[in-house]
């Protein structure tokens, strides 16, 4: 019922932070009320957590940046084959009205497929849909999630009212050309500059997929207090059946989708912690293990270690916590960590082959990074050998070298000498490789360079 890619995910539960997150953004510098008020603005800079931050820039980069390169060909009313510029009373003449007032127009321009649970959307859904919109007389989409190469995840509702016609009227798979009337798109008031008042929009709609909407969902749409009224049995059975639409999701391996589902179970659940009872608390603990598998996948290992250790907050002995915590101390660089995450796990669990397999293997990791380290140190040093000689050689073809070696072979005990800065490093290096005394002193500031006493070492 999904398809594969990044999804953006504009559905009020993907959007909204959980209270921790929410509470814990800090802003690199402070705000004051002048800066806010002022005409210049004031800019609001958040402190990001690293894995965040990275994420952010490869979304930037793999999302934004690559997708505009191809702006036409990624526009899709530019390649649909309908003249879209044509005027709009002129495309109403191929279109059907879905509306008795005619304030909805649509064309269907592909065909659909089964989505496997009906042939169509039940009232209340969240649709995963890609969409164009232009204002008549442009030749360009004022928004396009085609040229962005992002579909976008909202609930029915939450469309403007002629889209929720429209795509009401499809089935997964249907692209649709739709003209609104301004009473079904932004009204008299429009959206100004970018939409006039009172215009007419064409829009281009694609259902990808949709998720009916969930007894969970329902739930967190009451208000809190009407919430706290539904009894616990209630909302623990609303939580089993979120949880098991997530691990469908897993099942096909749409990570996004389980993440989103299990968000719900788990919001609901810490909503009535004053109530636990041993499901309640088995429910979250698996809650917290399947979102640790998620975020795994997904490359955030710094969030799946948090939820195993919300799990062992729950329960100390849980392997697979241990388990894939210390996969996501792998993903980290943390060896000592993982190591000791993955004999906890071992400990627990000792005829678990996956840990087996997973210890061997991180063995395997830490000696072939010690072995690299050491093949580096190797070259290093060699390298500064090298660097070495070639100095050492240097130094013996100097005259204050073959000055420094008559001296050891000459009788006398100290060999007084004046030296500028320039000679003083070949003077010492000299002195070293002969195994002399070598001592610095300053000249007064009448005379120019260093004093420098040789001496014999006695045996």
């Amino acid at each position: 019922m999904s398809e594969q890619g990044d999804v953006l995910d504009l559905t009020k539960q993907g959007c909204e932070a959980s209270e921790e997150e929410s509470m814990s953004m800090r802003l690199k510098s402070g705000l004051s009320l002048a800066d806010v008020t002022s005409r210049q603005g004031a800019l609001i800079q958040p402190i990001l957590d690293p894995v965040d931050a990275r994420e952010a820039e490869k979304e930037l980069n793999d999302t934004y940046y690559s997708k505009y390169d191809n702006y036409t060909s990624n526009r899709f009313s530019a390649n649909c084959g309908i003249d879209i510029t044509a005027e709009f009373s002129e495309l109403k003449r191929q279109m059907e009205p879905l509306t008795e007032d005619l304030g909805v127009y649509k064309l269907k321009m592909s065909g659909a497929r089964d989505c496997g649970v009906g042939t169509d959307l039940p009232e209340r859904a969240t649709v995963t849909i890609h969409y164009e919109f232009m204002i008549e007389g442009q030749d360009e989409p004022f928004d396009s999630t085609f040229i962005r190469g992002v579909p976008e995840m909202l609930k029915l509702n939450e469309l403007l009212f002629g889209m929720e016609v429209l795509v009401k009227s499809m089935k997964v798979g249907d692209t649709v050309l739709g003209i609104l009337s301004p009473d079904y798109a932004f009204g008299a008031m429009g959206v100004p500059p970018r939409i006039p008042g009172d215009s007419e929009l064409l829009v281009v709609v694609k259902l990808i997929s949709f998720i009916p909407e969930g007894e969970g969902e329902k739930l967190l749409e009451m208000d809190v207090f009407e919430r706290r009224a539904v009894p616990l049995s209630q909302i623990m059975k609303s939580a089993e059946s979120e949880h098991l639409i997530g691990n469908n999701f897993v099942k096909d391996e749409d990570w996004k989708a389980a993440l989103r589902h299990y968000g719900i179970v788990e919001k609901l659940l810490k909503e009535r912690k004053d109530e636990k009872t041993s499901s309640w608390k088995a429910l979250l603990e698996k809650i917290y293990l399947n979102k640790a598998l998620c975020h795994l996948k997904l490359d955030r290992p710094q969030k799946a270690l948090d939820d195993c250790k919300n799990v062992l907050d729950l329960n100390e002995k849980s392997a697979k916590a241990h388990f894939r915590a210390g996969k996501a101390y792998i993903s980290l660089d943390m060896y000592p960590e993982a190591k000791d995450e993955l004999r906890e796990a071992h400990k627990i669990s000792p005829k678990d082959p996956g840990i087996l397999k997973e210890i061997v293997s991180l063995d395997t990791l830490i000696s072939e990074r010690k072995e690299a380290e050491l093949a580096l140190c190797k070259k290093i040093f060699k390298d500064v050998k090298n660097i070495d000689k070639k100095t050492d050689d240097k130094v013996k073809e100097s005259i204050l070298y073959q000055a420094l070696k008559d001296f050891a072979d000459e009788e006398g005990d100290e060999l007084v000498l004046q030296c500028n800065p320039q000679t003083l490093d070949t003077l010492r290096q000299s002195a070293k490789l002969l195994d002399l005394g070598c001592r610095v002193t300053t000249i007064s500031a009448s005379q120019t360079g260093q004093r420098v006493v040789i001496t014999k070492k006695k045996n």
